[in-house]
């Protein structure tokens, strides 16, 4: 006997299921519970019969990303059961090591999409990123590939300043302490200096069996579930089985995750502090005011989350999205999305000409870790202590290159920024209405700066001279001096 629902017609059926998967981010448990009704169904509305119905509710769910646009029915659906595997681990909390690999590219994609959207609040997502890094950054730990970076990243990435400050100061610490082995990883390996091609078995992390539904990962997954796969595994991403893109060092998010975390902790000023720079100037006392340390309490480190949130509040998601693609060499790299790639493209002489200019306020901190100390820090290695506040007001300079100039970043650290150290090279100030273009030619790109007076007077009986170079992979380095070593190197570029 038919039932009254195979009776239906199709149309309806579909509109039925649709607003059965609704609302929400949880897995579309309705439309499975619809699905198992009778035979008929499930053949009518099965993800491979009816991508257009899971395309649908993926788009409801998601919106119209840029990253989704210009993808087939099948893709955004493939693309809707990772996300809704990926999130049910986070709600469970699930460590265990099967298919953990691409449940996490998973994530860091949706991440940096999608920036903190709903859909990663309401499946815990930061208390999951926080304990996943409790348990795979510990120095005991090898987890298989270059889990740890994937995880760092997310944890750079995925956590807002909210996110840490709910946290214990016990928290905190833990989590500094296992970035510390971070910070001196070579930028040329890409991952953690745990990393190796002889991995142990990966140990499962979690004692609780993952609940049988069809958004959990099938056994059929072997590469997923394999202990042994290497940084080439590939993964899905919106139904295509890719080589995920190279991540950048590890170091970078470790360093602005450890600054976060010292930020949360909030300085103390001292009460004998004159209030204001007036006051202090009328007795006759210099050095920092309480002025001075809420300001200096404001130059907090920029978290991905909290830019994308503000910048939402602007623009729409997908704005929002090519805009941080466009402006952040580790998003476009960790994307690699064709769009963005022709997009930064047309900018690729001077990709953050004129970005650079005005005054930049920050703090630095100093460790006892020596940089060329091959071997790994551990996490009870010294911590990185003595925050101060640093502040740079830069201008922007630029030259034509030689025909056949090859710019040699081999050793940029050790590089000697003598800006005028070449009397035959004439330099012009980067202006809003003298920005270079690409049809004569390629561009040394330069910077100079120095501390302004208000900050000297705060801070420091002498300011700071910087010089440096913004390299065409955007990697920006610079060095500082005493100004009363290099006034005369800086003027002549004035």
């Amino acid at each position: 006997m038919v039932s009254f629902l195979e009776r239906i017609p199709h149309d309806v059926l579909l509109d039925i299921a649709l607003a059965g998967a609704l609302p929400g981010y949880a897995p579309p448990n309705h439309l499975l519970a619809l699905l198992a009704t009778s035979r008929t169904i499930y053949n009518g509305l099965h993800i491979h019969s009816s991508p257009h119905l899971h395309a649908a509710i993926f788009t409801l769910k998601y919106g119209g990303t840029i990253a989704s646009r210009q993808r087939t029915a099948s893709s955004l659906a493939a693309e809707l059961v990772l996300r809704c595997r990926a999130l049910n681990r986070c709600r469970r909390l699930d460590l265990s090591s099967p298919g953990l690999h691409q449940d996490l590219w998973t994530l860091l994609w949706m991440t940096v999409e999608e920036g903190r959207c709903l859909a990663l609040t309401e499946a815990r997502f930061p208390q999951f990123v926080v304990e996943l890094a409790q348990c795979y950054l510990r120095d005991d730990m090898m987890p298989p590939g270059n889990i740890k970076t994937v995880i760092i990243w997310l944890l750079c990435l995925g956590l807002s300043r909210q996110d840490i400050l709910v946290e214990t100061a016990e928290v905190r610490a833990l989590l500094g302490a296992l970035l510390r082995p971070f910070v001196c990883a070579s930028s040329d390996a890409g991952a953690s200096p745990f990393s190796s091609r002889s991995l142990s078995p990966a140990v499962s992390l979690s004692q609780t069996a993952a609940r049988e539904d069809v958004y959990a990962v099938p056994s059929s997954h072997v590469g997923s579930q394999d202990p042994e796969f290497e940084d080439d595994t590939p993964v899905e991403h919106y139904g295509a089985h890719i080589y995920p893109p190279h991540l950048p060092s590890p170091s970078d998010a470790a360093i602005i995750l450890i600054f976060a975390l010292k930020e949360a902790v909030s300085l103390q000023i001292p009460h004998h502090l004159p209030a204001t720079r007036a006051i202090a100037a009328a007795e006759n006392r210099s050095g920092p005011t309480a002025e001075d340390y809420t300001a200096f309490q404001r130059a907090i480190t920029p978290l991905f989350t909290d830019v994308q949130t503000t910048m939402a509040a602007a623009c729409n998601s997908a704005a929002t999205t090519l805009k941080c693609w466009d402006a952040d060499p580790w998003i476009s790299e960790i994307l690699a999305v064709p769009e963005c790639s022709a997009e930064r493209g047309l900018h690729s002489s001077m990709p953050l000409a004129g970005a650079l200019t005005g005054i930049w306020e920050g703090s630095m901190m100093i460790s006892s870790v020596q940089l060329g100390d091959q071997t790994p820090a551990m996490p009870s290695s010294p911590d990185f202590l003595c925050r101060t506040p640093m502040q740079c007001e830069f201008s922007e300079y630029y030259c034509l290159r030689p025909q056949g100039y090859i710019p040699d970043c081999s050793d940029t650290l050790l590089y000697n920024f003598d800006i005028g150290r070449d009397q035959h090279t004439l330099f012009q100030k980067l202006t809003p209405d003298n920005l270079p273009t690409d049809s004569i030619g390629t561009f040394e790109h330069v910077l100079v700066g120095q501390t302004l007076r208000e900050h000297e007077e705060a801070w420091g009986p002498s300011g700071f001279s910087f010089a440096g170079r913004v390299y065409d992979n955007e990697l920006i380095v610079f060095k500082r001096r005493p100004v009363r070593c290099s006034s005369s190197s800086s003027q002549r570029l004035s």
